[in-house]
């Protein structure tokens, strides 16, 4: 599309002004003030809530007959791709900290997530879905932008030398037998025992499960 690589990974909102202090473990914004882990979070919703907006807008252009079934699939491979890269390199501390790995595991991703697109598509182009689930379905692809953020969290840390984590459950949220089993309990384990929330997860990237890190 004819724009570099840093243009793509540049969003609309403040998470291109944050990055990663490996002395403290913490995010800070733009000001170097330090951002609490709450703030990140709703920085993460806000990629997935902008990720739904953008891809119910190319589910009602279908609907409308305004675009095919294959500019529908370009459309939102498209979009999931620069919120999956966009999400990598927030997780990853800022743009300038992406590496092979983290481009490695977003795309491992991606073409997950192009699998679904394609057979999504498929069912379009055979009638098998009412206008109301193909608005439905376009719009559940959106989620899947956190976890994009919290593998390459993961991944981060473990490679700044953190060597334990522990996750929780979120004590106001509904949580899926994967969240239930992916949770420590309290107890801090070997990162590597530890499950990223949004991963292998019947949930599907809604989980509301936290992950904190430390070093061992």
């Amino acid at each position: 599309n004819g724009k570099s690589s840093n243009q793509c990974l540049r969003p609309t909102n403040s998470v291109n002004k944050v990055t990663y202090d490996r002395r403290t473990g913490q995010f800070h914004g733009g000001d170097r003030r330090f951002i609490a882990r709450a703030e990140v979070l709703r920085l993460v919703d806000g990629e997935a809530t902008r990720l739904e907006t953008r891809l119910s807008g190319q589910a009602r252009l279908l609907t409308q007959d305004k675009i095919g079934v294959t500019e529908f699939q370009l459309r939102m491979a498209e979009d999931v791709k620069l919120s999956h890269l966009r999400m990598a390199a927030f997780g990853a501390g800022g743009e300038k900290q992406l590496n092979a790995r983290h481009f490695g595991t977003a795309g491992q991703e991606l073409k997950r997530q192009y699998k679904y697109l394609q057979g999504f598509g498929d069912a379009i182009a055979t009638g098998e879905l009412s206008q109301k689930q193909i608005l439905s379905r376009a719009k559940s692809y959106g989620v899947s932008a956190r976890t994009a953020f919290f593998k390459s969290e993961k991944m981060t840390r473990e490679s700044y030398g953190a060597r334990e984590a522990k996750r929780s459950l979120d004590s106001q949220a509904r949580h899926c037998s994967s969240c239930l089993g992916h949770s420590t309990g309290g107890l801090w384990l070997p990162i590597d025992q530890v499950v990223a929330p949004g991963v292998d997860c019947e949930c599907n990237s809604r989980c509301r499960c936290r992950i904190v890190f430390r070093d061992a």
